[in-house]
């Protein structure tokens, strides 16, 4: 984990905003300072309504991603708990081919028009 965020000291600290931006804080800054870093993150101001895709879930049998209503889809990000992306493609029908990744816990993100559908699926 620590060559996944280039960590050469410890202990290390890092700032996650809502929108998911990571930014590393040194353990030098005095509180005014960490203050001010948290109030640069950008926040929703408003909580939009997700787009409803129907049901999403894994086919175990042929390992691929089943999204209901998958024609509002325009892409799929796949990211590993590391936040690592691992698979980006675009569905061209229903089911979605995960190919030989590996077993474990992921987060897929769905681009659509109105929005963006993330879930947390295991991949068995």
């Amino acid at each position: 984990m620590f060559t996944d965020y280039n960590v050469n000291f410890y202990p290390v600290l890092f700032k996650i905003c809502p929108d998911g931006i990571l930014e590393q804080v040194f353990t030098s800054y005095t509180e005014a300072q960490l203050y001010q870093l948290a109030q640069g993150c950008q926040v929703a101001t408003s909580i939009a309504e997700e787009p409803d895709l129907g049901a999403i879930w894994i086919d175990p049998g042929s390992r691929s991603l089943i999204i209901e209503r998958h024609q509002l889809v325009l892409g799929v990000e796949v990211f590993d708990l590391q936040g690592r992306v691992v698979q980006r493609t675009r569905p061209t029908g229903r089911t979605t081919a995960l190919g030989d990744m590996p077993s474990g816990v992921y987060l897929f993100r769905m681009r659509t028009e109105g929005g963006v559908v993330v879930r947390r699926i295991v991949v068995e």
